[in-house]
Order: structure tokens, then sequence, then C-alpha cells
């Protein structure tokens, strides 16, 4: 009877964790043609202030629509939120967003997406992590990787291409700071969010005022909806289906190794609906990079696909 609810639960985690990557492989693509409707700073102000209303009803729903659950909220834990909410969303899509509007989805995306190997120098530096020759290997072919899709940039936009390559690469840095600095935060992770995107639906509001204070006025119906959609789907409602995954599953590499199905799926949308084409050095790029994941978490891989006998 325990093994059937177990595998009744997989299953269940294996559905979250799919549907969480299903939605986060929309994104590359909605990126650019929110960019393209109108101003980051624009995209930025709605799609977090959609995140922090998800957040806030989240949390009501979870205390029984008690405000109480505010009351209780301590001073260090407004402070720590304070300074991540200004990393991770305003800093890091700020820098992510600047990185779409220069370059195409195809390359802006696996820049993007090199943030494990910023996180395994990170955790050796930082969190004292091991860092072996496997690490060393691995970041080495990503480098090489970027360096081609460097070179296909310039194809496309040979002004600003690098410094496009340098934010993509540097939203990567970003979100691995930011990662390291929520490890060693132990709160409830949906309350964490929540605070989180509190102060950063304060600092986008305050950003939005500042720069452009009559948007809403040049606001198209395609420009909200699109941002709406990446507050929902990239920053709200995607990490609480990964969250329930990782919850239900049995092991949490079997969920963990679903997320590289993201960026692959990804390339599919951007081919299909932005009609981008890509060249040679762009699909060495893309493969290097990806191989370089891969090998990075070659034990965890390998353990999965060959697990071994009791």
């Amino acid at each position: 009877m325990t093994k059937i609810f177990s595998n009744d639960s997989q299953k269940l985690a294996t559905a979250y964790a799919l549907l969480a990557v299903f939605c986060w492989s929309t994104i590359a693509t909605v990126f650019k043609m929110a960019l393209s409707s109108t101003s980051i700073v624009i995209v930025l102000f709605i799609s977090t202030i959609t995140s922090f209303l998800l957040y806030f009803i989240v949390v009501l729903k979870k205390n029984n629509f008690s405000l109480k659950v505010f009351l209780k909220i301590k001073l260090n834990e407004l402070i720590k939120s304070a300074y991540l909410g200004l990393l991770n969303p305003v800093c890091y899509y700020l820098v992510l967003f600047n990185a779409y509007s220069i370059l195409p989805a195809h390359i802006a995306q696996p820049l993007n997406y090199t943030w494990p190997f910023v996180l395994t120098v990170f955790s050796s530096f930082i969190l004292k992590e091991k860092f072996n020759v496997n690490s060393i290997i691995s970041i080495l072919i990503c480098i090489i990787g970027i360096t081609f899709l460097s070179l296909s940039a310039q194809k496309y936009n040979s002004e600003n291409c690098w410094y496009g390559v340098i934010l993509a690469t540097s939203s990567s840095i970003v979100w691995a700071l930011y990662w390291i600095l929520n490890k060693k935060d132990g709160r409830e992770v949906i309350n964490k969010l929540f605070l989180n995107f509190f102060f950063a639906s304060i600092y986008t509001t305050l950003i939005i005022i500042s720069t452009e204070p009559h948007f809403y006025k040049s606001l198209t119906i395609k420009a909200f909806f699109l941002s709406v959609y990446i507050g929902l789907f990239e920053m709200g409602v995607t990490f609480i289906l990964w969250l329930k995954a990782l919850e239900l599953s049995t092991r949490s590499d079997k969920i963990s190794i679903y997320i590289y199905l993201s960026p692959v799926i990804s390339l599919i949308f951007i081919n299909f609906i932005l009609k981008e084409t890509f060249n040679i050095f762009s699909l060495l790029g893309i493969v290097l990079i990806f191989a370089g994941i891969l090998k990075l978490n070659y034990k965890i891989l390998k353990t999965i696909i060959c697990p071994k006998k009791a």
C-alpha cells in the first residue's frame, strides 16, 4: 500500500515538474515579444507587481486568509528581503531584459543559462564546497560555448553584440549570487518570496515613477498581458509548481534533472514562433554550453539513468 501511494506521489511530482518546465520553456519567446512591444522598465514593473499579488494571495490562503500572519514578520526578515528583493527580481531582470533587447533570444537564453557554472565557482569560494577536475572541465567547455555564441551575435548586432553578451552572462552571476544568499536564508520559501517581491514592487514602482510616470498612456493590451504572463509563469506560478514537485518527489534529483529540458524546448519555441535562424556558431555554442551543464551534473545523471541495485 505504501509503495502504491509512493508511486502515485512520484507521478504527481513528475507532472508538476514537467508543467513547470513547459511554462519556463515559453519565457524566452515571451521576453522578446514583450520587449518589442514596450520598454524594459514597464515589463519589469507589471511582471513584478503581478508576482507580488500572486504570492500575497498564496500566503493569505495558507493562513486561512488571516491578516495576522503579516504582523508576525520580524525586522531581520524585512532587512533580508529588502536586499534579496533588490537583487532578484529587480537587478537580475533589469540586466536580463537589457540582454534580450540586444541579442536574439536563441543567443541570450543559453548565455543566461550559464548560471550553474557561476554557481559552482561561487559555492567553492563562499560555501567552501569542493571544486574538482570535472567542474573545471565543464567550465572550460562552457567558456568555449560562450565564445562561439559571441561570434554568432556579431552577425545580428555587431555594434552592441559584446555588450549584450556581457549582460546575458552577467545575469547568471546575479542569479548565482542570489541563490547563494537565498540558500543561507532558512525562512519558508513562499513567505520569503512574498516579502522579496513586496520590496521589489516598491523598487520597481519608484523606478517607473522616476523614468516613465505616464507609461499607462502608451501601454498596449498586448504588452500588458505579455508582462502579466512573465509575472505569472516566470516569477510566480512556475516556482510554486516546482516547489510542489520537489515536495511530492521521493528524491529531489529525480525532479531536478527535468530542468535541463527547459532550454532545449525553449529553442523550439524560439525557432517556430520568433522565426530566429541558427547559424553554425550559435549551434556550436548552444551544444557546448548544454554539454558542459550535463557534464557538471554527470553524477546526478548517472545515478538516475543507472541506479545502483540494492
